[in-house]
């Protein structure tokens, strides 16, 4: 199964710009969606999307598999599952998509790229190319809501050198690629919250003298990270128990592959 890399971002966080870069250092290229949205002045057929009529996109919906589609005002975005695989496989995307998108051949391996308001703001009055205000209202439902789940890698991208982002990027992809395992920001909160909680019992226990702890050492993160690689089940869910002291165990930590890791 090929993983597909999906770049995830609210308006200004400068997802084309890190995907672009990391296309460059990977090799990779990023999947072109088809619209029937009319092409603008600073856009090329074939670069930012495929263009086509309204009546070329119903033939498209209805003769082809669709990997993933979405909405925006009256135009329609989508991506035929034919033109994705083997080295295409950086697809910048909305959360409608995201939960759009329906395939056996891939994994979904989501970045979300993350920038604080203000900072978007700025890059917005520095682009001019259409109003801020408008933009961000738009979209913060739906990515509110995505942001909620947590079931993506976070990537900063607010420094103003965006290569940073793009070698982090790179760097999980190439991990990805040979087959470690990444925790998502929510998988990350619960596997810390996890050895937090470890780590209190413990001293709580040895402190009321019921155990010892001689033989028993505490998980770190990469210790839960190597058992993931190991012990995931077939449908993807991984559930295993730690050990606190010498003769007391921890309720088990339960992790889902696509929500908590990748």
């Amino acid at each position: 199964m090929e993983n597909l890399y999906l770049i995830v971002g609210r308006s200004m966080a400068g997802k084309d710009t890190v995907t672009n870069l990391v296309a460059k250092i990977t090799g990779l290229s990023k999947v072109v969606s088809c619209t029937d949205a009319k092409i603008r002045s600073d856009q090329r057929n074939g670069r930012e999307h495929w263009f086509m009529t309204p009546s070329e996109m119903d033939l498209l919906l209805e003769s082809e598999q669709i990997l993933a589609y979405t909405k925006i005002g009256d135009s329609r975005y989508c991506v035929p599952e034919k033109d994705v695989g083997g080295l295409t496989r950086l697809y910048i995307i909305d959360p409608e998509g995201v939960q759009s998108l329906s395939s056996d051949r891939f994994r979904l391996v989501p970045f979300y790229i993350h920038v604080p308001e203000e900072i978007r703001r700025k890059r917005g009055m520095e682009r001019q190319s259409f109003n801020m205000d408008e933009r961000l209202a738009a979209e913060d439902a739906e990515f509110s809501a995505y942001e909620k789940t947590g079931s993506y890698i976070e990537i900063d991208n607010s420094q103003d050198n965006p290569q940073i982002a793009a070698d982090k990027i790179a760097y999980m992809i190439r991990q990805i690629e040979r087959g470690a395992v990444i925790l998502t920001r929510r998988g990350e909160e619960i596997v810390n919250n996890y050895l937090e909680g470890l780590r209190f019992r413990r001293n709580m226990i040895l402190a009321a003298g019921e155990d010892t702890a001689d033989k028993t050492g505490l998980p770190v993160i990469q210790d839960i990270l190597n058992d993931i690689g190991r012990y995931t089940a077939a449908d993807g869910s991984y559930i295993s128990g730690w050990g606190i002291t010498d003769h007391i165990d921890a309720d088990p930590l339960c992790l889902q592959r696509g929500m908590d890791f990748i």
